[in-house]
This record gives structure tokens, C-alpha cells and sequence, in this order.
């Protein structure tokens, strides 16, 4: 799934008064029962596998995740503690007959079913290996990176740099993932300040929508910077 982020800078003047408002645009949708937490293009490659005839008629999941890894390049990790914790048994019975569905359309259509009147499943993908989860324990699984916003920081140098930070924090907070920040009362995502660089805590899904908005943020000014 590609997912486009617009930006569209509202105002952007660099005077006495100089002062950054952006809004950030992206398509809304629903979140689905089952949400993969990345799209890498190269770990997704045994997502997009074509399977010719996918025929589960009351197979326990489990052999279904079996059946799947038969498939020349699917590794799959099933956390069926976190699965079971949730209600989710690994007998529980899946019925689908697909013809011509990639890997991710099958394993979407099956953990959109199990998770059906329970947790919402999820999978994600790193080295290849496919690891199946509730959504709420990939959201656990967290990682943290440093962005350089030192051009943004200094496109409104008129504002005091506490309040630049605050409105940075808040622009990108509000646009990637809003409740799941600790500052907002959720149990994730967490950023700070320091020198110039934003160090900031979450899922690798949330991160990547990050790293997009600061690169595209700081393009934007870096082109709409005054000339000297």
C-alpha cells in the first residue's frame, strides 16, 4: 500500500514576525482489522508473492500459517502467546478460497477473520520474516531515531526556540498516530528536543511516516527559503 502525505504550506514568512503554519493532509480511511505495521518495498517482496489457489475449508489456523510457509520464500512467526492471551485459539477454524491473491491479501483476509469480536491482529516484516501479533503488541514493539530539524527550527527565527519546538512537536504529533504520544495520555510514542535534533520513540510504521513529513518539511522550506 502506498500512502501519499500532501503538505500544503499555509503561510511561510520570514520577517519580525516570521512564523511556520503548516497543515498536513493524508487520505482518511478506516484502519483495518488487520494492519501490517511497514511497507518496505524490498522486505515486502514475499508479501507480494502470487499464490495460484489458496483452498482453506475449516483448517485450524495454524496449519493455514503452516501451508503458507511451504512457500518458497514465506517465513512466518506466529506470536500464539499473545494470540492466545487474546482469545484467539490456534485451532480455530479458517474457511477461504482464493484464487490469484498475493500474501498479504490471504494473510489480511485470515487474520481479519480470527480477529473478528476480539483484538485486531496485525503482522509486520523485517528480514524477511513475517510476525504475526494483536495490533496492541506490535505497537510494543518500538524503535528509536533521530531527525535533524535544525532548518525547520531556524525558518521561524523571530519566535522564541521553546516555542518553535512546542510547534513542531505539535504539527508532527498531530499527524502521525495523535493518540498514541505519551504527552496525549497514550502508551507509545515519545519525542524531545535536543540541540537541533528531535529524538522520537514509536512503531517503525509511525516512524516512517515521520521521516517522510520532516524530509518533505524541510525540502519545502529549504525551497522556500528567502535568498540572500
Amino acid at each position: 500500500m502506498i500512502r501519499r502525505i500532501i503538505i500544503t504550506l499555509i503561510t511561510l514568512a520570514f520577517s519580525t514576525a516570521t512564523a511556520i503554519a503548516g497543515e498536513l493532509q493524508k487520505p482518511a480511511a478506516a484502519a483495518p482489522a488487520t494492519q501490517p505495521t511497514a511497507r518496505n518495498e524490498s522486505a515486502f517482496q514475499p508479501l507480494d508473492k502470487l499464490v495460484p489457489d489458496a483452498d482453506f475449508r475449516d483448517m485450524p489456523i495454524s496449519d493455514a500459517m503452516d501451508w503458507l510457509r511451504k512457500l518458497d520464500g514465506i517465513h512466518i512467526f506466529v506470536n500464539w502467546r499473545g494470540l492466545e492471551l487474546a482469545g484467539i485459539d490456534r485451532n480455530l477454524p479458517i474457511t477461504l478460497h482464493l484464487k490469484n491473491k498475493s500474501v498479504a491479501d490471504i494473510l489480511n483476509l485470515m487474520l481479519g477473520i480470527a480477529g473478528i469480536g476480539k483484538q485486531p491482529l496485525a503482522y509486520s516484516v523485517e528480514d524477511n520474516i513475517i510476525t504475526i501479533s494483536t495490533f496492541r503488541e506490535m505497537q510494543k514493539n518500538t524503535l528509536t531515531r533521530v531527525y535533524d530539524i535544525r532548518r525547520i527550527l531556524n525558518a521561524a527565527q523571530a519566535m522564541p526556540y521553546p516555542a518553535r519546538v512546542d510547534h513542531i512537536e505539535k504539527l508532527l504529533m498531530d499527524q502521525v498516530d495523535p493518540a498514541s504520544w505519551r504527552a496525549r495520555s497514550g502508551e507509545v510514542g515519545a519525542m524531545r528536543e535536543l540541540q537541533g535534533q528531535l529524538i522520537v520513540t514509536q512503531t517503525k510504521a509511525n516512524q516512517e511516516k515521520l521521516e517522510l513529513l520532516v524530509k518533505d518539511l524541510t525540502s519545502l522550506l529549504s525551497t522556500n527559503a528567502p535568498r540572500k
